[in-house]
């Protein structure tokens, strides 16, 4: 009665954008189910899991990204914007699994501006 579940999609490690697409959709879903679900409070996901790791590490340490990494960047920066809006869109909390520090800087600057965007009452 007083247990509920997490739905934590904690896949990482892939490095191509059809395996991060499919992961972002996968997340998606687990955030629609959640919403009439009132023992799945929310929704996590490993930031990892839409991103590839070194090109997070890269960013991290503002090293300088070429024109592809760039445009990859942005491909990441979209994913996790739009499992934010959606968690959004239908009430559903969204949690960041945990990381490597070496690519918090990254992580910490993409959740942020996530939570000053969604973190409203509607």
């Amino acid at each position: 009665r007083n247990v509920g579940t997490i739905l934590d999609f904690a896949v990482e490690g892939e490095e191509r954008d059809e395996l991060f697409d499919a992961t972002c959709a996968e997340v998606i879903r687990t955030i629609e189910f959640a919403r009439n679900n009132r023992h799945v409070p929310f929704s996590a996901f490993k930031i990892t899991g839409v991103g590839r790791f070194d090109l997070l590490a890269k960013v991290s340490e503002k090293a300088q990204l070429s024109e592809e990494e760039s445009k990859e960047y942005r491909r990441v920066y979209d994913r996790v914007e739009s499992i934010f809006k959606r968690g959004y869109d239908l009430g559903v909390p969204i949690l960041i699994d945990a990381e490597h520090t070496w690519i918090q800087p990254v992580l910490d600057d993409l959740v942020l501006e996530m939570m000053e965007r969604y973190n409203k009452d509607v």
